[in-house]
């Protein structure tokens, strides 16, 4: 205790995903005893939300929030494409992040095989000691293109004819609330994603796919049909992600609860 007036918890994991035994009671009695001492909670994903509001009526679901103006840049004519991706095949399917265990390897291994045409480009820090990263490596048409300045990821974004989101079904994925979605879309690009609760949401504006054959399908599909006029729709829904939206529903829900903020 620390004399505080007002407690809010920020719960932006969910922390005993990928625990058991002794540690995940332990994990689960301490978090309840942070839920039911706030004044007000916020959690970032769906499932989290459902999960902690039986604890304390005044959990409010904030997702993560996004620099939608940096990855508009996607969209802007001035904007570069580096040297790095310019220089490869298209059309390009992409993704951009940590490439670790969180991401479905296998599939996206099917997937390249199944599209030989299409270059698959990953532009991001490799964690192989996460996840066996060979299979997908040794194809002609997958590119791994490592970290890269965060300034000069909207001209790799630009290059882009597809952004994916390859998640694995586990636990700890599930009730992660998925940034990149909200930049992919800030950028206009057509998204194929695996199935998440958070990315149901968005089903209007997002292709899910679970297997290879379909996944396949999807990113030539979703290729095919894009267009200018699209591409401006999705990123306005992305603007609706962006961090000064989240901080407006935050401070919203603060006064609410305590009156007027200095």
């Amino acid at each position: 205790h620390f004399g505080e007036t007002l407690k809010v918890y920020h719960c932006i994991d969910e922390f005993r995903a990928g625990t058991a035994g002794r540690k995940r009671a332990v994990i689960d009695a301490l978090e309840r005893e942070t839920l039911t001492g706030a004044d007000i909670v916020f959690t970032n994903s769906l499932l989290t939300h459902r999960e902690k509001l039986p604890f304390n009526v005044q959990t409010h679901r904030i997702p993560s929030g996004a620099d939608v103006a940096h990855f508009a840049g996607a969209l802007d004519k001035e904007t570069v494409v580096p040297e790095a991706i310019a220089q490869i095949p298209s059309p390009i399917a992409g993704y951009v992040g940590n490439i670790n265990d969180k991401l479905d390897i296998a599939l996206l291994t099917a997937v390249a095989q199944r599209l030989p045409n299409w270059s698959f480009v990953f532009v991001g820090q490799a964690y192989p000691q996460a996840v066996d990263l060979h299979p997908l490596q040794a194809l002609p048409n997958v590119y791994f293109l490592g970290r890269q300045p965060f300034a000069a990821v909207p001209g790799f974004v630009k290059a882009m004819q597809i952004c994916l989101l390859p998640y694995t079904d586990s636990e700890y994925t599930r009730y992660r609330s998925p940034l990149k979605l909200y930049e992919y879309l800030a950028a206009g690009k057509p998204v194929v994603s695996t199935s998440h609760p958070e990315v149901a949401e968005f089903a209007e504006w997002v292709t899910i796919a679970d297997d290879a054959t379909t996944f396949a399908a999807a990113i030539v599909a979703a290729a095919a049909a894009d267009s200018p006029a699209q591409q401006q729709q999705r990123a306005a829904i992305g603007r609706c992600h962006a961090w000064d939206v989240r901080v407006d529903t935050i401070e919203q829900v603060l006064q609410e609860h305590w009156g007027e903020l200095p």
